[in-house]
């Protein structure tokens, strides 16, 4: 089978299926008209504000394939209470953050194909 796509990230063609998936934002930034994204919102490529109110972290849905070294990856936003969204702000630069406990957040990401 022959399968081509291009790395929306740097160009890259690639002859291989596609091992992870991921969104720009989080699905509520669809919501907003274009005109208004500067004006109402914060997007990194990790983190996202909406309106002073929403917030979002990127992470990652890591699952595991059967017969292959690497798992399937989706790229997935998770919205958070505003002392979490903090907490992991302040963490950002730590090596290591294992003795945090989990935090609680809604998935905001349509995962339909």
């Amino acid at each position: 089978m022959t399968y081509e796509w291009r790395c929306h990230c740097c160009g890259q063609v690639f002859d291989t299926l596609p091992m992870s998936y991921g969104t720009r934002a989080p699905d509520y930034w669809q919501d907003i008209p274009e005109s208004q994204y500067d004006r109402r919102n914060f997007l990194t490529s990790d983190a996202c504000v909406i309106d002073g109110r929403d917030r979002f972290i990127r992470g990652c849905i890591e699952l595991p394939v059967h017969g292959q070294d690497d798992s399937f990856v989706w790229g997935v936003w998770v919205s958070l209470s505003e002392k979490s969204f903090a907490r992991v702000h302040e963490l950002r630069d730590e090596p290591v953050r294992s003795d945090e406990p989990p935090m609680f957040g809604w998935l905001s990401t349509n995962l339909r194909p």
